[in-house]
């Protein structure tokens, strides 16, 4: 499959581009339109990905969800090497080791 992003022809069975690591999408047939949910079943969809707690609180505020400040750590390693490497290998390898 070729790569929407870069042109790259794909072997088959790569989820991602091998030269740019873009996601390579199935072929697909005429456009459909997405068949409507209900709210319950939006719930659902919506708790399956984030916790549910956060699920429930959007249920309630019905999308009106402030934002909130907090003090955070972030920690940042740069690892000696794992550029030049992961250029080199697929990226679902990358992913698997890191």
């Amino acid at each position: 499959m070729h790569c929407s992003t870069c042109g790259f022809d794909n072997p088959a069975g790569f989820d991602y581009c091998g030269k740019c690591g873009q996601p390579v999408a199935a072929p697909v047939g005429p456009a459909r339109r997405p068949t409507p949910q209900s709210a319950e079943q939006q719930l659902e969809i919506l708790r399956s990905y984030i916790p549910q707690h956060l699920a429930e609180k959007i249920r309630v505020m019905r999308g009106r969800i402030d934002g909130e400040r907090r003090n955070v750590t972030v920690v940042f390693a740069d690892i000696a090497g794992f550029t030049a490497m992961a250029e080199l290998l697929d990226p679902e390898d990358v992913r698997a080791i890191t």
